[in-house]
C-alpha cells in the first residue's frame, strides 16, 4: 500500500517483488487519495499517485523481469472532449532505449469523476522487461498534460531452479506457470530455441535433464 505523503523517488515490495517509482522531474508525484486531493475516484483504491510537476513521466523499475503489467489512469482531460488524451505505456529492459513493447489507451469520459478520464491499460510483451514508461504523448492544443496512476498488477517470470548431479544438472520450474523453456548456445546472437524433449512433470514442477551441453548454454523462460 502506497504511504500518503511519499513523493518520488521511493520503492515499494510486495511479495519480494520491488518496485522503484522515479520520473527525471523528481519529485514528480505524490501520493494522494481523494479526500486530501478533493476528488471522487472510484476506479481507484485508496491512495494514487498524483503528479506534481507539469508533463512528467513516471518510470517503473522493477526486480524481476515481467511479461505483463496492468494499471490504472485518470487523464486530466475535459469533459467535452470526443476524443480522450491516450495514455502511453511502453516497456524496457534495464534502459529507456528500444521498447520490448508499447500500448496506448485514451481511457473514457466518467462524468461523476474528478478528473473526468479514467481507464485500464494493459501491456504484455513476448520479450521479459523490467523497466515500464508511463507518459502523455504529444498530442494537440487541448490535450492533458497530466494523469494519475493506480491499481499495477504484473505478472512475473518464475525463477529456473537448477539441480547438479546425473551427468550434467537438471532445470525445474514451478508446473502451474505457463512458459515454455529456450536456450540458446550465445547472448550475443540470442539464437534461442524451444525445449521440446525431455521436460517431466514431477510434483508440482516440471524438470528438465541436460547430460549433453558442452561449453556455454543459456536457459530461459517465455510465454508460447
Amino acid at each position: 500500500e502506497l504511504l500518503y505523503s511519499q513523493t518520488t523517488p521511493f520503492t515499494q515490495t510486495t511479495a519480494g517483488l520491488v518496485a522503484q517509482f522515479s520520473s527525471p522531474n523528481d519529485p514528480a508525484f505524490s501520493v494522494a487519495n481523494d479526500a486530501t486531493n478533493g476528488g471522487a475516484m472510484p476506479k481507484f483504491s485508496g491512495n494514487y499517485l498524483f503528479p506534481d510537476v507539469i508533463g512528467s513521466e513516471l518510470l517503473i523499475h522493477f526486480s524481476k523481469s515481467l511479461t505483463s503489467l496492468t494499471l490504472s489512469f485518470a487523464t486530466f482531460d475535459w469533459q467535452d472532449l470526443l476524443t480522450p488524451t491516450p495514455l502511453l505505456l511502453e516497456a524496457f529492459v534495464d534502459t529507456t532505449n528500444a521498447p520490448a513493447g508499447s500500448v496506448t489507451n485514451p481511457g473514457s469520459i466518467h462524468y461523476n469523476d474528478y478528473p473526468p478520464v479514467a481507464g485500464r491499460i494493459s501491456l504484455q510483451s513476448a520479450t521479459p522487461f523490467n523497466l515500464v514508461r508511463v507518459s502523455l504523448p504529444p498530442a494537440g492544443p487541448l490535450a492533458a498534460a497530466d494523469f494519475m496512476v493506480d491499481n499495477i498488477t504484473v505478472t512475473t517470470i518464475p525463477a529456473l531452479t537448477i539441480h547438479p548431479g546425473g551427468g550434467g544438472f537438471t532445470i525445474s520450474w514451478p508446473v502451474t506457470e505457463t512458459y515454455v523453456l529456450q536456450q540458446c548456445t550465445s547472448l550475443a546472437t540470442a539464437n534461442w530455441t524451444t525445449v521440446t524433449n525431455g521436460i517431466v512433470t514431477v510434483g508440482n514442477e516440471k524438470r528438465f535433464p541436460e547430460t549433453s551441453l558442452t561449453g556455454t548454454g543459456f536457459f530461459r523462460l517465455v510465454r508460447p
